[in-house]
């Protein structure tokens, strides 16, 4: 089985939510990563300012995802990789650019 984790230099992660997105920041990003990290490593990067929200750093794990939302994410040393379909990536970016988002 291949290690989703590499070691290397830090890793910057782009999600937009879809539209069923909702609930708190940490445990959207623990459904989204697939297991990846756990909830709490989620929670002490948010906590850390490594993610951001639509461009804004948050450092608070219980701010609720809306759909459409940009969220980013610094992983150090680390590398991750999402699966999500090129269909679900283009109505996620089209909802992005509607916001006026680039």
């Amino acid at each position: 089985m291949n290690d989703p984790f590499k070691q290397g230099g830090d890793a910057r992660k782009v999600l937009i939510a879809g539209e069923d997105a909702e609930g708190r920041l940490d445990a959207w990003l623990a459904a989204e990563v697939g297991g990846d990290l756990s909830r709490s490593r989620i929670k002490a990067l948010i906590e850390q300012g490594a993610v951001s929200l639509n461009e804004k750093p948050i450092t608070e794990p219980k701010k609720k995802v809306h759909p459409g939302d940009r969220i980013e994410i610094d992983i150090p040393n680390r590398s991750i990789h999402l699966a999500v379909d090129e269909a679900t990536m283009a109505a996620r970016r089209e909802v992005q650019e509607a916001k006026g988002w680039q």
